[in-house]
């Protein structure tokens, strides 16, 4: 497969291909190990590299047979793997090898995606930028002079980029949705209690694990394949709705949506992105739904200081722990 072809497709189209035989994984990976050898240098997207161990799963024929079987993909650089390097793009943690995985982690493994290595994260995922001293700065593959955004910047790029389909990322304060937004692709954080958090040692009670893809379907497919609590979760959510993948072919019923140009300050968005919000509000209208345009009442500054003393609570304990 060549390169061209290989970004034509979504993760859930590739994984459709290599179920009907028209491609193997093996071919695949190769496919994708030159995409990102030729691309990464220019934008440093991905920071470290699993390929002959990617190459070794393949050959001895141990890559799960899940719905996302041999399809390429990345870990966040704040992944914990047992046994394997993770930095959290920390100078702290240059040489640190994790003694355990987590939850989310095996079962993205057993989802069957051929992990090809990691992508950049800002010191331990906590700005809205992808740059680090220890790996340095992450670069918006549509404008090399600008930022991906962060903290899941690298696997933002990285899908953008066109080196992966899909990429592994976290969402506390925006952190897949940011990255999303600045690099041209879809994101969502998962509500709480969807996604499973073990061990929940993690001093962390605001970021959730996700997906940044180039499309929903793919999105939709990776949460039915990895989401659900597990046991001692702190919150659980129970799945009785039917798989988010099923959802997608179901026309919804009339809606009212609310819609706001303002962030949580009161203060006007970007004029670009109000552009976008009207060509959306005109998309939904047609579709048959209501608009409105109407904010929850909320004292901003007050959310403000409680979300940025959460924040700095965080990496506080985590380092204490």
């Amino acid at each position: 497969m060549q390169t061209s072809e290989y970004a034509a497709f979504d993760a859930v189209g590739l994984a459709e291909l290599i179920r009907a035989g028209d491609i193997t994984a093996a071919e695949l990976t190769e496919t994708a190990i030159e995409t990102i050898r030729d691309r990464n240098p220019a934008i440093n997207a991905v920071i470290d590299t699993y390929f002959d161990r990617a190459r070794d799963i393949l050959a001895s024929e141990t890559l799960p047979p899940g719905p996302f079987h041999g399809v390429p993909f990345l870990f966040k650089d704040l992944q914990a793997e047992t046994a394997m390097p993770v930095t959290y793009g920390s100078v702290f943690f240059r040489d640190f090898v994790a003694p355990v995985g987590d939850v989310i982690g095996q079962r993205m493994r057993e989802a069957g995606f051929s992990v090809l290595g990691r992508s950049a994260s800002p010191e331990f995922g906590l700005l809205p930028i992808t740059e680090s001293r220890l790996h340095g700065p992450t670069r918006n593959p549509w404008d090399l002079t600008r930022s991906p955004g962060g903290s899941s910047g690298g696997a933002a790029a990285a899908v953008a980029a066109g080196m992966v389909p899909m990429a592994h990322g976290g969402d506390g304060g925006g952190s897949l949705r940011i990255p999303a937004s600045a690099c041209g692709l879809f994101a969502l954080k998962p509500s709480r209690g969807t996604m499973p958090r073990q061990p929940n040692s993690l001093a962390d009670r605001i970021a959730i694990d996700g997906c940044i893809s180039r499309t929903v379907r793919d999105s939709a497919a990776f949460l039915d394949a990895v989401g659900g609590p597990t046991l001692g979760d702190l919150w659980r959510m129970p799945l009785e709705q039917g798989s988010l993948t099923a959802a997608i072919a179901v026309t919804p019923r009339p809606l009212k949506i609310a819609v706001r140009t303002t962030d949580h300050m009161g203060r006007p968005v970007h004029p670009a992105c109000r552009a976008m919000i009207t060509d959306v509000v005109a998309l939904l209208e047609d579709l048959g739904h209501t608009v409105v345009d109407e904010s929850p009442r909320l004292d901003g500054a007050s959310m403000e200081d409680a979300f940025l003393t959460l924040w700095a609570a965080f990496p506080a304990t985590a380092f204490r722990t």
